[in-house]
C-alpha cells in the first residue's frame, strides 16, 4: 500500500466515526426530548412573548 492509501483509509475511519458518533447524539437528544416532554411544560402563550400583551 502506498501512503495515499493509508491516508484515504484513514480520512474514511475518521468520516465513520464523525458520523456515527453524529448520530449517537441525535438519538441521544431526541431520547432525552420524549422523557423530558410528558412531564415539563414550560412553554410560554404567544400573547405574553417578550413580556409585551397584545
Amino acid at each position: 500500500m502506498t501512503a495515499s492509501d493509508i491516508i484515504l483509509i484513514f480520512i474514511g475511519i475518521i468520516g465513520l466515526l464523525i458520523a456515527f458518533g453524529s448520530f449517537v447524539i441525535a438519538l441521544l437528544a431526541f431520547l432525552d426530548r420524549d422523557k423530558d416532554h410528558g412531564r415539563k411544560n414550560n412553554a410560554h402563550p404567544v400573547s405574553t412573548r417578550m413580556g409585551v400583551s397584545h
